[in-house]
């Protein structure tokens, strides 16, 4: 049953992206990026199907059972027909003389190698903590027990439980309570099958995407880099929202760049990576700030390689294809959820006191020292130096899309940043940089060795 649950949204997934990806040719080699970003969309998109229809309209467990099965079972069979009859020109399936470099055997035995002792590692940690690490069964975890044994009436009980975060957006406790009511029980199993997914999906679209834009060396390079930065591995096991963020992060990103190969068909594309910026917010708080600065990067993208009035056309193509979910999302802050910790302390004096404060200042910076100055994150350290050794990319479309990545990710550290300066008083300012630090990097980590990939050289 658990198959059952996850198949019609993963085939959705992978077959309306093959259908929008696959039959044009200067966008993607086959079904290499469909498989890679489908079932992660899918599910997502799932999640935002059981709000609405499951908690919000109160639809019964066997009228929700048959109406989501109808849903995505016709989804995939309009898109199969459509593809069908749309015929597709498949000569971008044929190598050109840079993407017949043969692979380094090196290159391939290390990649292997850490995709096994990836796999291992996700599956032991899981098996010895089957209810995840502690913002896990406290939080995520919570919310989805919630949502599937309260139903319509009491699923935001959890609410006077603070310590939950009742505001945290729900992907991640949706696409796990839908499963659940698929399976008729709350097994521990499904939040650890759904990490899994996201972590496996979160590499396998960095190295999708970088292939397809630099060829498989480089693609291949990035996703061993990711591989083994060790907090990447345990986070993904964790079953907590952090790796989901960092997935929607990168394909937000990644379909911006794949958008600027320059023909009208593909700015589909910049439709698709609305939704996924919209599906970060979805994912977590931290998603929100993300979404704006995804907007502002799609309007940059478009006026420095178009024009001021193809850039606005394109936000709105961007903010068209983020409306449905950014509807779901606004519909669950005001209607459901309670106050944000944060937001509620909020005010123009004690923002102003904070920025204006050296000591917060010292405080944070040597946090954030004694937490990232170490030999686990070297592997990144080193890729980081890579644009400055090699060189960058002579194609100025890879070029720009790769600024435009790292410009995303060093906005995105600042807005972490500017959220310690202005953390409330009743947080000790120093602990909440040592525990959140680690794992607000790894929201990043993808997307910045994406934007590495993209500047570097074409290896020849």
């Amino acid at each position: 049953m658990a198959l059952l649950a996850l198949l019609p949204p993963s085939l959705f997934g992978v077959v309306f992206l093959g259908w929008v990806m696959g039959a044009r040719r200067e966008v993607s080699r086959g079904w290499v990026l469909p498989i890679a970003f489908g079932p992660g969309f899918g599910l997502a998109l799932s999640s935002c199907v059981y709000f609405v229809f499951k908690l919000v309209l109160g639809l019964g467990d066997a009228l929700y059972l048959a109406a989501d099965l109808l849903l995505f079972m016709s989804l995939v069979a309009v898109f199969i027909l459509a593809k069908h009859r749309s015929g597709s020109t498949r000569s971008w399936e044929r190598p050109n003389a840079e993407e017949r470099v043969p692979i380094p055997k090196t290159l391939l035995g290390v990649f292997g190698l850490l995709l096994i002792v990836f796999c291992a590692v996700l599956a032991l940690i899981s098996l010895q903590h089957p209810h995840g690490r502690t913002d896990a069964w406290s939080i995520w975890n919570v919310h989805a027990r919630f949502m599937f044994m309260g139903g319509h009436e009491h699923w935001m009980d959890v609410a006077p439980l603070a310590y939950t975060q009742p505001d945290y957006p729900r992907l991640l406790p949706g696409a796990i309570a839908r499963i659940w009511l698929f399976i008729g029980e709350s097994a521990v199993s499904i939040p650890a099958l759904i990490a899994l997914l996201f972590s496996a999906s979160t590499v396998a679209l960095l190295v999708a995407t970088a292939s397809l834009l630099k060829g498989r060396i480089v693609g291949l390079s990035a996703g061993a880099v990711l591989m083994g930065i060790p907090e990447f591995t345990v986070r993904g096991a964790s079953q907590c929202a952090d790796i989901p963020l960092a997935f929607f992060i990168l394909a937000t990103i990644a379909l911006m760049a794949l958008s600027q190969r320059g023909t009208r068909e593909t700015r589909v594309l910049i439709v698709i990576s609305g939704t996924a910026a919209a599906l970060a917010a979805w994912t977590k708080n931290e998603g929100l700030p993300f979404f704006l600065v995804a907007l502002v990067a799609c309007y940059g993208l478009g006026v420095s390689t178009r024009s001021r009035a193809q850039a606005l056309r394109e936000v709105g193509m961007f903010l068209a294809g983020a409306s449905p979910i950014l509807a779901v999302l606004v519909l669950f802050k005001t209607s459901f959820a309670p106050a944000n910790s944060y937001a509620s302390a909020m005010s123009l004096d004690y923002i102003l006191s904070c920025l204006v404060d050296p000591s917060r200042y010292a405080v944070i910076t040597r946090a954030l020292w004694n937490q990232l100055a170490h030999l686990d994150l070297l592997p990144c350290a080193l890729a980081c130096l890579l644009p400055i050794c090699l060189g960058t990319t002579r194609r100025p479309e890879l070029r720009t899309a790769g600024v435009a990545a790292l410009s995303i990710v060093s906005l995105m550290a600042g807005a972490y940043f500017l959220v310690y300066v202005i953390t409330p008083a009743w947080f000790d300012l120093a602990w909440t940089v040592r525990v959140s630090c680690t794992r607000l990097q790894l929201h990043l980590w993808p997307a910045l060795l994406f934007g590495i990939a993209l500047m570097v050289p074409r290896p020849r």
